[in-house]
């Protein structure tokens, strides 16, 4: 979603095999429309400093084209209310909303410092996974599945919408048990995926990142947050793959397990 609601203008560019690269978020068009699914709102608040006692990493006062930054409401129950935007104008946005970023030798790009998903309903973890058993019977299957953890952004193929699972579990209908699963990648995943989100966790959870910029040339990272509950999407499909994703590590970090 945020990546698809950065950048909303394509850059000019005259060689045609390099347009494919600098090409607008896909959202950018849907102003006014249905996005997502009705059950979650979006918003971006740079000004946040901290989530729940987390600090945020997203967080600055001014963009670097000297725009402060100002809150966005950029879905409101399933509806694309705005994109981001920097200080390049489009048709339906002539200014900017104080959300241009670059890193170091990057162009100044519309994308996101604090993003934060809400849900409209939400209930807890435990029933969400019932949730995902209930539905995956009525479905004749004889599990769902559970994704815990996604790769980098940066190991995402160029034409895929999501990373590789790296953490992914089956849970089985009739006794809940799990099991992981390995190798693994999303099967044609398109945008559709976020207007299927059918439930989602009251507990939220505080992912500080480095965003990678929209535009796969000129690329460099910022720092920026999501804030985010857990989701149920009603069908996503997985496939085998031979390249083989992130291993997780063995142990926790020293530092943070302190």
């Amino acid at each position: 979603f945020a990546r698809n609601v950065s950048a909303p203008r394509s850059l000019w560019i005259e060689e045609d095999w390099a347009k494919k690269f600098l090409k607008a978020g896909e959202l950018a068009s849907r102003l006014g429309l249905r996005a997502v699914s009705p059950l979650l709102s979006a918003y971006d608040d740079p000004a946040l400093e901290r989530w729940e006692d987390v600090p945020l990493a997203g967080r600055y006062r001014v963009d670097d084209q000297g725009i402060p930054a100002s809150r966005v409401i950029l879905a409101e129950k399933g509806i694309l209310k705005e994109v981001y935007m920097s200080r390049s104008p489009i048709k339906e946005r002539r200014q900017s909303n104080g959300h241009g970023r670059a890193g170091s030798g990057e162009i100044v790009v519309a994308r996101p410092g604090v993003l934060i998903v809400k849900a409209e309903e939400s209930i807890e973890a435990a029933r969400l996974k019932a949730e995902l058993l209930k539905r995956a019977r009525d479905f004749g299957l004889e599990y769902g599945v559970v994704i815990r953890r996604l790769a980098e952004e940066t190991e995402k193929e160029d034409a895929a919408a999501l990373a590789a699972p790296v953490l992914a579990y089956k849970v089985f209908v009739d006794d809940g048990r799990e099991e992981p699963v390995r190798n693994v990648q999303f099967s044609d995943v398109t945008l559709r995926a976020l207007r299927d989100v059918v439930g989602a966790s009251r507990e939220t959870f505080v992912h500080n990142h480095r965003n990678w910029g929209p535009y796969i040339y000129a690329r460099s990272w910022v720092p920026a947050t999501l804030v985010c509950p857990s989701v149920l999407v009603s069908e996503l499909e997985l496939k085998k793959t031979d390249k083989k994703p992130e291993k997780p590590p063995y142990l926790p970090h020293p530092h943070f397990a302190r």
